[in-house]
């Protein structure tokens, strides 16, 4: 797809650049062709294209990245750390209630006294509450290391988001010969890109009354080329801009109208035999609905509506291509819906 751009500007005497940039990716740097018009004698010296890379260095987003995962393994270590004292507190509990459970009998035995009871007791307690709060300590460090992934993730994502795509800039270079004077100067430049195509589309319609077949043609445009095209000047061609081409062999298609089958003969129809019987008869069959009709005078023809004219391309013969300017301005996005 060939794109060309035009601007006017007012550039300062002598040497100077103007900077085209946030061109597409997708353009061809060979194909670029730039000419303008001065009033001053502004001569272009040269063109320079560059492509310009905004991805966010490597080095930030790594260490980002390595921070993640850091936190990550913390976390899963005090996981561990709070499932191996939920078992202790666990068994903690199963010992109290045993022990509860056999004090009478080992007391009535005497082999443990009241205070070996409360010794132990009060030994499981402090352990079971030491647990406790090495949980809470556990899980208070778990939330913000929860919060700093959130953070970090966030982080990670905004980088991700602010990296604009690659693109090229185009510097042009001129000269005004003039020492004083502005120059109003209309820049036109041209490139090629790819991820841009078209597809013709048929309409057939017949007029059985005027003996007529009456062909619409109408072109699909689909383009992803990195830049949206708004409210551009779009002309169709069927030639390639770096493809020669020769005039293809155009295979024609035959078409008619639709001939509907004929009736095979058979029995008579309702209406025959009764046309036949009244024959007999001696009584003349009923007139067609349409003649009780003839004898009434036509009303005043009303003015008929004419037929809204459809906005259509102008279209140019251009030897081996067809060229179909595109009457008014469109806007064609950068995606993979057709227009």
């Amino acid at each position: 797809m060939l794109v060309v751009r035009k601007g006017t500007m007012k550039i300062k005497p002598k040497k100077t650049a103007l900077t085209i940039s946030n061109l597409p990716l997708s353009l061809d740097p060979s194909s670029i062709r730039v000419k303008g018009l001065s009033l001053t004698g502004t001569m272009i010296e040269g063109i320079d294209i560059e492509k310009v890379s905004h991805q966010v260095p490597i080095k930030p987003v790594q260490e980002l990245l390595d921070k993640f995962e850091d936190l990550k393994r913390e976390l899963e270590l005090i996981n561990n750390e709070i499932n191996f004292i939920d078992n202790r507190l666990g068994n903690n509990k199963k010992l109290e209630e045993k022990f509860m459970q056999d004090f009478s009998r080992y007391y009535s035995r005497g082999k443990v006294s009241l205070d070996q009871f409360s010794s132990l007791r009060n030994q499981l307690k402090d352990e079971y509450k030491d647990l406790s709060n090495q949980k809470i300590a556990f899980n208070k460090q778990i939330k913000k290391i929860k919060r700093e992934i959130e953070i970090l993730e966030l982080d990670i994502e905004n980088k991700n988001i602010s990296q604009k795509p690659d693109d090229y800039s185009l510097s042009v270079f001129l000269h005004i010969p003039s020492d004083d004077k502005l120059d109003k100067f209309q820049l036109e430049f041209s490139y090629v890109v790819s991820g841009a195509s078209w597809k013709p589309m048929y309409d057939f319609r017949a007029d059985t009354k005027k003996g007529e077949i009456i062909v619409d043609y109408f072109g699909m445009v689909t383009q992803r080329t990195g830049e949206d095209w708004n409210n551009v000047e779009l002309t169709l061609s069927t030639a390639s801009p770096s493809i020669i081409t020769t005039i293809p062999v155009i295979h024609p298609w035959y078409l008619d109208k639709y001939t509907p089958h004929l009736q095979p003969k058979g029995r008579p129809t309702a209406n025959l035999r009764m046309s036949k019987a009244m024959k007999k008869m001696g009584t003349p069959p009923p007139a067609p609905a349409a003649e009780a009709f003839m004898d009434i005078e036509d009303e005043e023809a009303a003015p008929e509506p004419q037929e809204a004219k459809t906005l259509s391309a102008m279209i140019e013969d251009a030897g081996e291509a067809q060229i179909f300017a595109i009457p008014k301005k469109e806007t064609i996005l950068s995606e993979k819906k057709p227009h």
